[in-house]
């Protein structure tokens, strides 16, 4: 019997109602016992004249929820309307039993695939990954058909197809996606410019790598998050209406940003993984993405002064307990960063600006190490770098550069050290992101 972990009251009601456990007593997932309930209810509604198989009724559910039904209220007389309607777990099994049939048909055939253009929240994607996984020969044809579908179409169609490539279970197939996905993760490193929806797939390329023990992909992925802003928002945006803290639209892909409001339900979802493994030393695949994703959605709430004071609290006893795991230095620099600024229980760019200031006073380790008593502090070394673009850097060049852009690059390109101080041979965090979040820096 599949775990109780995994099922909700409806399940569980029902077995009990029933008192038939030999019906579910071989189910090793959630989708396999409804795929039991739906293929009872459906047999009991053709016993009274229909002819309606589990495939008839997903697409019906398939097209209500994603407002393809161009007359809902006709749906309303379909014999599966009620069973599509009885709880929303039945109907996010069913969508998930659509979105999966048609992907493993695309091996085969071009069948259309208009409907696949979305990528789907947890509530339907924990399906998906169960339903996939039946049998090796079920992941084989589900791997052709996401290869085929990326090949073929468009943007729209990659998120969510790169995303399943990296749930597969079975050791022979997970190679053969991890193949498949390092390809596209070159793809898009290559991509300059990169709109919403294709910042959306590279990050479902790069954790669906993680996801199957790649084992760069993690701190590439991270440090990305700490040097690009928008591919930041989209991480933060994605996790938030991947939970449900921001209300899916069915029928809209899962990019929106990040609006700084609450994010109780991915906290709920990520924060016990997250912990336990910190704590018993017990590393998953994706723990580091998921407690950078947690920091960083407290970083941008807590300078927005949104952050709930019991999270702040949990946050930083978490930030403090990761330090001392093995993570790479940016990784470490940050959460030394946040483990400060989280200290503080309200948290300005004033503060920031005082830190900066206190560069003024940080002398550089090159002069002390020589002994010159008299030497640059790292801001005079900052403004001098920027005052020698400004004054000698030409307009334009013989290849197109943004002259700002290096001016204000020169400018903060030291401003780690608030926290590290110079150090000559060290290595030191670059990332802008300990930043970013403070409007006008």
């Amino acid at each position: 019997m599949f775990k109780t972990s995994y099922c909700d009251l409806f399940a569980i009601y029902e077995i009990i109602k029933n008192k038939q456990f030999s019906n579910y007593e071989k189910c090793k997932t959630y989708s396999d016992f409804l795929h039991i309930y739906c293929s009872q209810e459906i047999k009991s509604i053709n016993n009274i004249g229909h002819d309606i198989s589990l495939l008839d009724s997903a697409k019906l559910a398939f097209e209500i929820y994603n407002n393809r039904a161009q007359d809902i209220s006709s749906m309303r007389h379909n014999p599966t309307w009620s069973l599509i309607h009885e709880h929303s777990t039945i109907r996010d099994f069913l969508l998930a039993y659509y979105v999966i049939h048609k992907i493993k048909m695309y091996a085969d055939e071009d069948t259309n695939i208009d409907d696949l253009k979305h990528v789907y929240p947890f509530n339907i994607n924990r399906f998906c990954k169960e339903i996939m996984n039946f049998d090796n020969e079920d992941q084989i044809k589900i791997l052709a058909g996401i290869m085929n579908i990326y090949n073929k179409h468009g943007e729209d169609y990659r998120a969510h197809n790169c995303y399943l490539a990296g749930r597969m279970e079975d050791r022979d197939v997970q190679q053969d996606a991890i193949k498949f996905l390092t390809e596209c993760k070159k793809e898009y490193k290559k991509k300059k410019n990169k709109n919403d929806t294709e910042l959306l797939t590279e990050r479902t390329i790069y954790i669906s790598l993680i996801q199957l023990e790649d084992s760069s992909s993690s701190e590439e992925y991270i440090n990305l998050l700490l040097n690009d802003k928008e591919s930041d928002k989209i991480n933060r945006g994605f996790h938030l209406e991947y939970y449900g803290d921001i209300k899916v639209k069915y029928n809209h892909n899962l990019q929106r940003k990040d609006p700084l409001e609450d994010f109780s339900y991915t906290y709920e979802r990520l924060y016990p993984k997250v912990s336990e493994s910190i704590e018993s030393r017990i590393n998953y695949p994706l723990r580091d993405i998921e407690l950078y994703t947690l920091i960083s959605l407290a970083q941008h709430r807590h300078i927005n002064n949104s952050l709930n004071e019991d999270k702040r609290i949990s946050l930083l006893n978490l930030c403090k307990t990761a330090i001392e795991i093995n993570v790479f230095h940016e990784f470490k620099s940050y959460l030394e960063r946040m483990s400060l600024d989280l200290a503080q229980k309200t948290l300005s760019i004033l503060d920031i600006l005082s830190l900066i200031t206190d560069l003024k006073k940080e002398k550089r380790a090159g002069w002390v190490e020589r002994k010159y008593l008299i030497g640059e502090s790292v801001a005079d070394h900052s403004w001098g770098a920027a005052t020698l673009a400004l004054l000698l850097l030409p307009e334009e060049g013989s290849k197109p550069y943004n002259k700002d852009k290096i001016i204000r690059m020169l400018l903060l390109h030291d401003i780690s050290e608030t926290v590290t101080g110079d150090k000559s041979k060290n290595p030191r965090s670059k990332n802008v992101v300990l930043i970013s979040p403070y409007k006008g820096v």
